[in-house]
């Protein structure tokens, strides 16, 4: 007790302090976690710095100078809700990229305006940037920021840019702001900056400037500036270039245009018209700006250029600025740099010639404006150009003459200049005609293609086709019947006389011609049918069907004219199957038709006539004479097709006609009276007879058949499962599929057990287990599926082990024939089983019998 007495005195100072100490960390905490809420509350309204919003620690941090003079700012990047924001001193803004990987900043010193930073930020899906600046050196700002991928279709994409570059030799650097496209770079360059901005000392804002993009290039020994003086007198050609071979692609800018996803390629540069031009859309002179062209005939160099500068119109030509030196950049950034001597407004719509010392053998060209000849109201019109033409040593000496002579001779170039001559067009098409024999078959065969390009254009080009059909060499009448067809109604008269001659090609033509002109082809085609064999192409008549479903009364009043020349009978049988299938020609055909019947013997003239006849209305007359025939007519194919027309014709008498063709000695004809007693008289009687009796198994077969919707024919179809004749047999199991005859399966087991069974039987079986999930026939389909895995195995014996597997499959779901999917997993498995095994995820359950 006495020690306790000594103790608590000193234990109740401890529990003193202890709880006064308690008590102030808990007001602590409180105000702690209290003012933590506060300034989490503060910062969902912007109120504080990001140094205090951006709680989060930053994956990039680095303290950079920027301004004039140099002060430090302290440089963070930050993820925030899924992106990415960049913090500089007390501004921040959000880039646009999401899951940045890495941040590197760029330095630069730019006069007046000082140090600024060009931060990069890399992530997985690519790449922005932001270019940073002080105010005076006092206040940061983010003044641009934007993504650096390259977006649209190949060829044609585009994307923000901005680069750095030391263009004086200060040591003072350049940043500039822009956009590229693919297209739109001057030859010889990577990319080419559209739309430059740079940063505005006065405004600190980002504006437009005018780039001088060779300004050190006289101080690069290895691309050498050879300046020429442009002229007004020809070094020879007095009009324009044969061939238009320049083709101007893209622009770095169009008036009216802000942006480089929206330009298009001046193709006024090469119309030949001077009303329409090209005009950059930057303004005070044009400096620097651009337009890109392709040269189509790389083997064909340059030897001069024109320039027409100025519009024809002396008070529009005016208004633009026109140039005073510009350059001309090639391949490899060859260039030259070519001055104006006098204004080109006091000579509007002239050529200024440009002849560089050695032919261009170039295959980009790009003219960038450098000078310009202002307005005296305006100086910052906008720089404008009206024509641009290229020309070669055809238009120099030679013309024509020389590309035809690479024709004749089969030159290398022999193509390139076929291709030359059908740029320059109908002015080519006679000196080709008359070169025509002296072409191999190759030189014809491109001449074919030069006059095919011109016949649009030019009568003589469609007459010189007409020719080249007629050339000795097929491959030259196949190309030149090809081009003839497709020039359209210009040329029909001219292809009347090649449509008569049977051929692939003249059959295509007399459906073109059909398709084009369908009245004007009616005559045509009725000549070819009335020649000799002509009744023997049913292209023709299907040419002929086409232009009267086309050409409506006129078209059978044209027929109406034909008929009055008393034409052949063979060529009216023909015409009558022609008209039979055209709605508004019925009425025709039907009377052709009844003018005939007593006429025609041939089988070609009788075989016409009836089956014209199924598309037409039976009265009487034909009726009976279908029938004549139907019991009659020594040919069994007449026979079978005029019971067939009386079939379709819908007359009452076709029962009759089809009872009493079961007695016909020609297997076909009784099938197919056994179809209308089933089909239209419902006489399954004489059907069961047939399919139990007939002593030919393709008659009985057809029977079995067609019991299908006889409801009380189960007992005889299960019976022709046993039939002699695997046709029969595999008829039977197919028809008791369709019926649905779950019962008859044990009876239909046996025949896939059986194994000397023939596999168009077996096939049947197959199918009957799959399709009405016969769950209790896997182990019959397992021997079938056993004999065709064997190593080496009959061919037949394999497909139908892929049907097996594929049905066991079908029944047992996929899990459930896993024994069976690693058996015909082994190397040496058919083919068709082991495209089955690679089909098994299309049964993941088993079937349910219905």
């Amino acid at each position: 007790m006495k020690s306790f007495g000594h103790t608590f005195p000193y234990r109740r100072r401890i529990y003193h302090i202890f709880l006064k100490r308690s008590l102030t960390n808990s007001i602590f905490f409180l105000f702690s976690f209290r003012l933590a809420v506060f300034l989490a509350f503060l910062s969902t309204i912007n109120l504080w710095p990001p140094s205090i919003v951006l709680a989060q620690k930053p994956f990039f941090r680095e303290t950079i100078s920027l301004g004039k003079p140099a002060k430090p700012f302290l440089l963070s990047v930050h993820e925030q809700n899924g992106s990415i924001r960049l913090v500089v001193g007390q501004t921040s803004e959000i880039i646009p990229i999401s899951e940045a990987e890495e941040v590197s900043v760029e330095m630069a010193e730019v006069a007046v305006v000082g140090h600024v930073a060009v931060v990069h930020v890399r992530g997985k899906k690519g790449e922005a940037a932001a270019l940073v600046a002080a105010k005076r050196g006092n206040i940061a700002k983010i003044l641009w920021s934007a993504q650096l991928d390259a977006k649209g279709d190949p060829g044609e994409r585009y994307a923000n840019a901005i680069e750095i570059s030391e263009r004086k030799s200060d040591g003072l650097s350049e940043v500039v702001i822009g956009q590229y496209r693919e297209g739109a770079r001057i030859c010889g360059q990577a990319r080419t900056i559209l739309f430059p901005r740079a940063i505005d000392p006065e405004s600190f804002a980002l504006k437009p400037v005018l780039l001088d993009r060779f300004q050190d290039i006289s101080d690069d020994p290895e691309i050498p500036v050879q300046t020429i003086t442009a002229t007004r007198k020809s070094p020879g050609p007095q009009g324009p270039p044969l061939a238009k071979l320049l083709r101007f692609t893209d622009s770095s800018s169009v008036l009216g245009i802000q942006d480089a996803t929206s330009a298009t390629p001046p193709n006024g540069l090469t119309d030949g018209n001077l009303k329409t031009s090209w005009t950059e859309g930057r303004g005070s002179g044009g400096r620097g700006e651009f337009t890109v062209a392709r040269w189509d005939a790389s083997k064909w160099p340059i030897r001069a250029l024109a320039f027409v500068f100025a519009s024809s119109d002396k008070e529009t030509a005016q208004q633009s600025a026109r140039p005073k030196s510009f350059w001309i950049v090639g391949d490899n950034q060859q260039r030259f740099l070519v001055n104006i001597p006098e204004d080109p407004a006091a000579y509007s719509g002239e050529r200024y010639w440009v002849v560089p010392p050695k032919p261009l053998k170039w295959r980009c060209l790009s003219i960038v404006f450098h000078e310009s000849y202002l307005p005296v109201h305006e100086l910052a019109a906008h720089a404008s150009m009206a024509e641009v033409e290229a020309y070669t040593e055809m238009d120099f000496k030679g013309g024509l003459s020389i590309l035809i002579q690479a024709l004749i001779e089969d030159r290398e170039d022999a193509a390139e200049a076929a291709d030359l001559l059908a740029i320059v067009g109908p002015e080519s098409v006679v000196p080709l005609v008359d070169a025509w024999k002296r072409m191999s078959r190759k030189g014809r065969r491109r001449a074919v293609r030069v006059f095919a390009s011109s016949a649009g254009r030019e009568n003589r080009a469609v007459d010189a086709l007409v020719m080249a059909v007629r050339d000795e060499d097929s491959k030259v009448r196949e190309d030149a019947l090809k081009a003839l067809i497709r020039i359209g109604p210009v040329a029909f008269i001219k292809l009347s006389s090649l449509i008569s001659q049977p051929s692939e090609l003249a059959d295509r033509a007399a459906l073109a011609i059909a398709k084009s002109d369908p009245v004007e082809a009616i005559p045509l085609l009725l000549n070819v049918i009335k020649r000799k064999d002509g009744s023997r192409r049913p292209r023709i008549r299907r040419a002929l069907m086409l232009s009267v479903a086309k050409g409506g009364e006129r078209a059978v009043e044209k027929l109406s004219e034909w008929l009055k020349q008393d034409p052949p009978l063979e060529s009216l049988t023909s015409v009558v199957l022609a008209l039979s299938g055209v709605e508004n020609a019925r009425p025709l055909a039907g009377d052709l038709l009844r003018a005939l019947i007593g006429k025609a013997q041939s089988f070609e003239d009788l075989w016409r006539l009836v089956q014209a006849s199924k598309s037409l209305p039976l009265d009487a007359e034909v009726e009976a004479w279908l029938g004549d025939i139907t019991l009659s007519e020594e040919r069994w194919m007449l026979r079978k097709a005029a019971l067939e027309a009386l079939d379709e014709g819908g007359t009452t008498n076709s029962c009759r006609y089809a009872t009493k063709t079961l007695k016909d000695t020609y297997p076909r004809v009784r099938v197919a009276g056994l179809s209308i007693l089933s089909r239209r008289c419902k006489r399954f009687d004489l059907v069961s007879e047939r399919a139990q009796k007939d002593l030919w198994p393709m008659v009985r077969a057809a029977a079995v058949s067609e019991l299908v919707s006889d409801p009380n024919a189960g007992k005889t179809i299960v019976r022709a499962i046993d039939d002699p004749a695997k046709i029969v047999r595999a008829a039977a199991i197919k028809t008791l599929l369709a019926r649905k005859e779950r019962r008859a399966w044990r009876v239909i087991e046996k025949r896939l057990l059986d194994d000397n069974e023939w596999p168009r039987v077996l096939a049947e079986a197959i199918a009957f287990a799959k399709e009405l999930c016969i769950v209790e026939s896997v182990d019959s389909l397992k021997r079938v599926f056993d004999r065709g895995l064997q190593p080496q195995s009959w061919l037949p014996d394999a497909e139908l082990a892929a049907s097996a597997l594929d049905a066991i499959m079908f029944l047992k779901g996929k899990d459930g024939s896993k024994s069976f999917l690693e058996s015909a997993s082994v190397s040496f498995a058919p083919p068709s089983l082991q495209a089955v095994v690679k089909q098994a995820n299309r049964y993941s359950k088993p079937c349910k019998p219905e």
